[in-house]
């Protein structure tokens, strides 16, 4: 059965939701702090939701916004189970490139002195899939049986005859 340190440290991994370095547990609205860490995303228990704010001092709860993520808890600690704590993570990462299609954003506005560029979902499902096929390799490296040694044979000689 996965444990919830699982799931976090997999979450932080595959940055889901993206931006964050730490996912911190609260039990309730009451219990979201109003200094909160700098990119540190709540997981409020009780609603079961990812919460942040931008505030670092003086956040009330309606401060706070929901972390959209790609995928559920649920759904990881399967993984987890399933596969195990690395491959889990390779085959998250694959699962948030299926997902991208949905995240199709803009790559440029400009709107009088106003400018803001987008990462291109082309960008983004490179990214994600170069992550994927790296995740993999190191898996199957790990899980490798080799012990590294070379050994050198050579071919016997038949009949013990004359060249």
């Amino acid at each position: 059965m996965a444990t919830r340190a699982q799931i976090i440290e997999l979450r932080l991994l595959v940055d889901d939701p993206p931006g964050f370095v730490a996912i911190t547990d609260v039990a309730a609205v009451g219990n979201l702090p109003a200094n909160p860490t700098q990119q540190t995303c709540y997981y409020q228990t009780d609603i079961t939701k990812y919460l942040a704010t931008e505030k670092e001092t003086g956040a009330l709860p309606s401060d706070y916004e929901t972390q959209r993520i790609r995928i559920s808890d649920a759904v990881i600690a399967d993984l987890i189970d399933g596969l195990g704590a690395d491959a889990a993570r390779c085959r998250a990462l694959r699962m948030i490139t299926t997902k991208l299609a949905a995240e199709m954003q803009l790559q440029q506005v400009d709107q009088g002195g106003d400018r803001a560029t987008y990462t291109s979902l082309r960008d983004m499902h490179a990214f994600y899939q170069s992550e994927a096929e790296r995740c993999e390799e190191d898996v199957s490296e790990d899980a490798s049986n080799s012990s590294g040694r070379v050994g050198h044979t050579s071919a016997p000689e038949i009949a013990g005859g004359i060249v």
